[in-house]
Parts: structure tokens; sequence; C-alpha cells
């Protein structure tokens, strides 16, 4: 098989992926269910500690953040802290899935996990992703720092949530 090509991942993953999905969501109803499943997104929250300014964040009827700021660096602390706080276990997932870690999670639901793990990594979108990154925190070009900014403030955000969920300050929601 060339290089170039992915091998063919079997349809067994995706199925691995939503049986894993269905085994949490039976488990989460398996207890009183919310009446609003937005019920437990909080209405006022603190910052994090990453913004140097006020951010506003409103919530449609859906529960979809729409954020307002002054920087793009204060956006993104936000930006990052919610989406850890609302999809954790999507970003943990899809983190694995780039990586070619997933099996380490949900290969004894199907063994073709390992394939699609094996894949990933020959293909190195890890290490790619690695050598970008650094090459951009080396970058001069004005754009290049504001984009190294914005993106080291996400991931500050997301750790924030992290750690607040480890600390017990932050719960999982039930549905989960």
């Amino acid at each position: 098989m060339p290089a170039s090509r992915l091998p063919f991942v079997s349809a067994r993953l995706p199925m691995a992926l939503t049986a894993l999905a269905l085994l949490t969501f039976q488990g989460a109803c398996s207890g009183t269910p919310e009446a609003d499943p937005l019920a437990a997104v909080p209405l006022a929250q603190t910052l994090p500690a990453c913004v140097d300014a006020p951010v506003d964040v409103l919530r449609d009827d859906f529960g979809v953040p729409h954020l307002s700021g002054k920087t793009l660096a204060d956006l993104s602390c936000v930006q990052g802290y919610l989406m850890a706080g609302d999809r954790m276990i999507q970003l943990d997932l899809a983190r694995r899935l780039a990586s070619g870690t997933l099996a380490e999670l949900v290969g004894g639901l199907d063994a073709s996990v390992i394939d699609s793990d094996i894949s990933y990594r020959v293909h190195g979108l890890r290490a790619t992703a690695q050598t970008a990154w650094e090459a951009l925190q080396k970058s001069s070009d004005a754009e290049d720092r504001r984009l190294v900014t914005a993106l080291s403030r996400y991931a500050a955000g997301v750790n924030q949530a992290i750690a607040e969920f480890q600390r017990g300050d932050r719960q999982v929601p039930a549905a989960l």
C-alpha cells in the first residue's frame, strides 16, 4: 500500500465509539433524568485567570456560548475554558484519536481501534502538529505571534477547567 494513503479504517471503529457513547448514556440515564439538560449550565461564572479584560458570554436557547470581548487572546482563553467545561470528553477523545492512543481507552470494545491508532501514528499527526507549533513559536511574523498568543490562551483556558474538575470545584455533568 502506498505510504501516502491511509489504510481503510474498519466500520467497527465508529460502532465501538457509538457503543461507548450509548453505554455512557445508559449509565447516565439510570438515575433521575433532569427535566432540562441545560439546567446544569451555570448562568454566571467567574472568568478564567488568563483573561485581561471582561468577556461577555451569552448562551442561546441550545446552550451554545456566544462570546464578545476586546481581544482575540481573551476570547480564546474563555473559549478554551467553556469548551473544556462543556465538551471535556469530546476533547479527550479527539486528542487520543489524533495521537494514535484511542485504543488505550476503548481498544477493549473493538480491536480495530488499534489499527486506527497505528494509522494515525504512521502518518505522524501528533509529531507534525508539534513541529508546526515549534516553528510558529519561533516565528517573528506579527500574525504568527498573535496566533501563538491565542492558542496559548485557549490552552490555558482548557487547563484551568481541567484543574477545576480535578480539584472538585466543577462537576462532570450527570449525563456524562
